[in-house]
């Protein structure tokens, strides 16, 4: 919004020297060393010139302390955890919070420097931001402004599509443009906020019952759950000073059924079955640097249950325009500064609910330290204090400032140019695009090269963090009872736990100087078939007894060009056969 007063010349400066709107009397003002309002110096001086008030909204900024909601990604059935914290916890949105004192300090310095000898005055009246000076001031200052509010605030669409891609053995770029789309969505937000996008069919089921016992009754009251099926995607597109190009920091989930509903006998007497779900999964966190307008994509080749292979593409492109001013620089920072994905996937022995303390020891998955911690993020501060030391020569005649996340430089085009040079040298340094592929082929044991691929899995990911990928089946297993007791009565109490089969992997790449550098934690998990295990007491109840083989491997170093292989993964049964898994990764 832009509103522009045009005021008489001669009351407005007495209004808002008096304060509060209020008009001096004669003997006020005489009090207060104001020349009188018939004094010809001063007629003259003000008819010289037109005063002009210029209002700009504040409602374009996040001025009023908001945090960007990371909407939580809906749970599955609990086998490994939700990564809803993956991509911030509100830490960016501090950073990102725009003053109000922020915008005006810089729209005063930008209209000082154009022109020293203006008299203006620049500050907040009711979610605004007030000019009071010349026409040529103002002009300044909606400059300033237009500025501002594009490249604090800059407007990104950002769309995702699920497609199953098209048979054949292209790559999968390839395939998904020959494929089905399944699903797309579409949504417009600012830099550096979290977009949500989703689509979800909530399948409710009877997971558990809550057993009450009397001295002589007992009841099971049923409990229901309900899993998740669809698709939900957040995606944090961030803007660069040096480039138009974007960088999407994502997290997404695709779960659809793996078969219908199963009825479970419990096998104790007043207490029915309980109905046990199974759902495909592929969870992802991943990051890329793209050209404006231009897309992301997350590949998953098929589970072996209907033969179908899914993409997640995610494209963005910036909608909002791109003023510029001649000494007035805006250079967002955030891409390099966000705490987005600097954290890996929670470490194995960190999944205390998981299928590790169901129907497994807790001690079959062994903890590997620190490895999925990635480095910190970069401080705005320390990149302010970069940029300072490289504007040297102009030091005298450029402000540098901190608004938003962003640095601002007033000063000199060549001192702006200069302080663009340098942030965008740290982004083509800092910001550099890999990915990632984890396969798992199948092989005879008199024919290794003879089987299909088991899981393959690609994910871009910029290097220096961490990302996470998720692939397979979880369902839920009759695993324990709890033993209700009454004076003459007792029950048992049925407890499901969940159970996961498939891969789950936490990658970081790191830039070398001859090749890369990376940290991998791979775990391969194949379920066996489930067997009843009746009880033989007087109550009855039966029992899932499953057997899980567990692979797992971790690297930290180089990278071979041609990929790495980490090592042989679990037996496979597949068509009546048995095969050989083997666990492999491959970047670049």
């Amino acid at each position: 919004m832009n509103t522009t007063l045009r005021l008489c010349p001669f009351i407005l400066p007495l209004a808002l020297v008096a304060g509060h709107g209020a008009v001096l009397t004669a003997q006020a003002r005489a009090d207060r060393g104001i020349e009188s309002i018939g004094d010809p110096a001063v007629v003259a001086a003000s008819a010289s010139r037109e005063t002009v008030v210029r209002l700009r909204s504040l409602a374009g900024f996040r001025v009023d302390g908001r945090v960007p909601p990371v909407p939580p990604m809906p749970p599955l059935l609990g086998s490994w955890g939700s990564p809803a914290d993956f991509l911030g916890s509100g830490k960016d949105a501090e950073l990102r919070m725009v003053g109000s004192d922020g915008v005006g300090h810089v729209a005063k310095m930008f209209v000082q420097r154009s022109d020293p000898g203006l008299e203006f005055d620049v500050s907040e009246l009711a979610g605004f931001l007030a000019f009071q000076g010349d026409g040529a001031g103002a002009r300044q200052f909606d400059l300033a402004f237009d500025v501002l509010e594009a490249e604090l605030e800059p407007r990104i669409a950002v769309t995702a599509r699920l497609v199953e891609l098209a048979a054949g053995d292209g790559t999968v770029a390839a395939r998904s443009e020959a494929g089905r789309e399944l699903w797309s969505a579409r949504a417009v937000g600012p830099a550096g906020w979290p977009l949500a996008l989703s689509r979800a069919e909530l399948l409710r089921y009877l997971q558990d019952y809550d057993v009450e016992v009397a001295e002589e009754a007992k009841i099971a009251a049923p409990i229901t759950a309900a899993a998740f099926t669809g698709v939900s995607v957040v995606v944090i597109p961030y803007v660069l000073a040096g480039s138009s190009d974007l960088v999407l920091m994502t997290q997404g989930i695709v779960s659809r059924p793996h078969r219908e509903i199963e009825r479970r006998r419990v096998g104790v007497e007043g207490v029915p079955s309980l109905d046990v779900p199974t759902l495909e999964v592929l969870a992802w966190t991943s990051s890329e640097r793209i050209e404006d307008g231009s897309r992301s994509m997350v590949g998953a080749v098929a589970l072996p249950s209907d033969g179908r292979s899914l993409a997640l593409v995610v494209s963005a492109e910036r909608i909002s325009a791109r003023p510029a001013a001649e000494g007035l620089a805006v250079l967002p920072t955030t891409a390099l500064t966000s705490r987005a994905l600097q954290r890996g996937y929670p470490r194995c022995a960190e999944r205390s609910e998981g299928w590790a303390n169901a129907a497994l020891s807790p001690t079959a998955s062994p903890d590997f330290g620190d490895l999925t911690e990635g480095p910190g993020p970069i401080e705005i501060g320390r990149i302010q204090d970069m940029v300072q030391l490289g504007l040297e020569p102009w030091i005298e005649t450029t402000d540098v400032h901190m608004v938003g996340g962003c640095l601002v430089v007033t000063g000199a085009a060549e001192a702006c140019a200069q302080a663009r040079r340098i942030v965008a040298q740290l982004e083509d340094a800092l910001l550099q695009n890999s990915a990632i592929e984890v396969r798992v082929p199948l092989g005879a044991a008199d024919a290794p090269e003879a089987g299909a691929l088991l899981q393959s899995v690609s994910v871009p990911g910029l290097k220096g963090r961490t990302h996470t990928v998720v692939r397979g089946i979880e369902t839920l297993d009759l695993d324990a009872y709890y033993v209700e007791i009454a004076s003459k009565s007792a029950i048992l109490n049925p407890n499901v736990s969940p159970v996961f089969e498939g891969l789950v992997a936490t990658v970081s790449l790191r830039p070398g100087a001859q090749e890369s550098f990376g940290s991998f934690l791979v775990e391969l998990l194949e379920s066996g078939p489930v067997t009843r295990r009746p009880l033989e007491g007087k109550d009855g109840g039966d029992l899932d007894i499953r057997e899980v083989a567990i692979a797992s491997f971790s690297h930290d170093g180089p990278i071979p060009s041609g990929g790495l292989v980490l090592g042989d993964g679990p037996e496979v049964q597949r068509d009546g056969r048995t095969w050989r898994s083997r666990v492999e990764v491959r970047a670049r």
